[in-house]
């Protein structure tokens, strides 16, 4: 393997790495809209304590900022912002729907759950936010990935 390949390799690698990450800040930073969901959807109130309860509408753009920032020189900022924004708002949506699935039946002894509400009730809180999750990923990983190349750029940093 030449010292290109290798060097793609590894910026692949963290590309994927900073996808990942983005990807789970953009869930952590959904964890209101969740409580939300699972309240409308089970009527438990979780008291989980969420950092970005501010931006809960645009938890996006914290996964974008993070995966544009996290972004290797031979990557795009745009594609990686974008993928961790809609990864993570797909995986808050799986996780609130496996756990009404896994609480009607533990909890509440109703088997089948009632995979309507457990499915379509999260879908209705969710289209809303995939818009300002896709726009607001696109640009904040334009503008994370941009920074981070200036401060490498400038010598302060190592990207």
């Amino acid at each position: 393997m030449t010292d290109g390949e290798s060097e793609i390799r590894a910026a692949l690698e963290r590309d994927r790495r900073a996808v990942s990450v983005g990807t789970l800040v953009t869930a952590v930073a959904t964890v209101d809209e969740l409580k939300r969901t699972i309240y409308e959807t089970t009527g438990i109130w979780l008291a989980a304590e969420n950092p970005f309860t501010v931006v809960r509408l645009f938890g996006g753009v914290t996964g974008a900022a993070v995966a544009g920032w996290l972004t290797s020189d031979l990557g795009s900022g745009t594609i990686t912002g974008t993928k961790a924004a809609v990864y993570g708002l797909g995986l808050a949506y799986l996780l609130t729907i496996a756990f009404s699935i896994l609480y009607w039946p533990l909890v509440r002894g109703v088997f089948p759950p009632p995979l309507f509400g457990a499915v379509v009730v999260p879908a209705i809180n969710a289209i809303p936010m995939f818009g300002t999750y896709l726009v607001g990923g696109l640009l904040a990983g334009i503008v994370a990935d941009r920074a981070s190349s200036a401060r490498y750029r400038s010598g302060t940093g190592r990207k």
